[in-house]
């Protein structure tokens, strides 16, 4: 089964599903032989077969960092700006499996003087990042300046999709295979073989 490239085109919502189709040729003019004594020389021609669709589901990574010299102030802090975030995005129709966190960490950093000694004291740093799958995309503006509003201090990606690439797919496939077809009959026209064997791949 061939999988689905999605790529982004242009500064729109814009993608594209891109497929190769490739046909094998026997070459006329070969004798065959007997089995196992000679290879029929072949050749291989392809088509790539291009759909624009347009992703119904984004996926945005937020991050928060919070950091303080007591460790348990740091947790709490980064906990409480996490949850409102969750809050913020429910509001705006995601449901709370669609909301998960991917990461959390707590660093201790050693705290120096201006001199370059250390104080003894420690910094903890806290990084969580919460992962939300967003059905609506033409609400990702909103849900971004919610998230940020609510505490999240970083945004690390978004990316997009499209839940059912089936139909999309199989206009790439058709559309390479047809492009394929057209230069194996070209090919044919000059006599130099038939084809028979078909192979479909992701491409980009």
């Amino acid at each position: 089964m061939a999988d689905v490239m999605l790529a982004r085109l242009g500064r729109g919502r814009e993608w594209r599903v891109a497929l190769a189709t490739a046909l094998c040729l026997m070459l006329a003019g070969c004798a065959t032989a007997a089995p196992g004594t000679e290879i029929m020389p072949q050749m291989t021609v392809s088509g790539t077969g291009t759909v624009r669709v347009t992703p119904d589901t984004a996926t945005i990574n937020l991050g928060v960092s919070t950091q303080d010299t007591d460790v348990a102030q740091a947790v709490a802090a980064s906990n409480l700006a996490a949850e409102a975030i969750i809050n913020s995005v429910k509001t705006l129709g995601v449901a709370p499996e669609d909301v998960r966190t991917t990461y959390f960490n707590v660093s201790p950093q050693p705290m120096y003087d201006q001199t370059g000694m250390p104080t003894g004291q420690t910094t903890y740093w806290v990084n969580n990042t919460l992962v939300v799958t967003l059905h609506q995309v033409d609400q990702l503006g909103a849900l971004l300046q919610a998230a940020v509003a609510a505490g999240a201090n970083s945004i690390n990606g978004i990316s997009f999709d499209l839940t059912d690439k089936s139909q999309a797919e199989e206009q790439a496939r058709q559309a390479g295979y047809g492009r394929a077809r057209r230069i194996v009959e070209d090919l044919q026209r000059l006599q130099l073989g038939r084809p028979h064997c078909v192979a479909v791949q992701q491409i980009g």
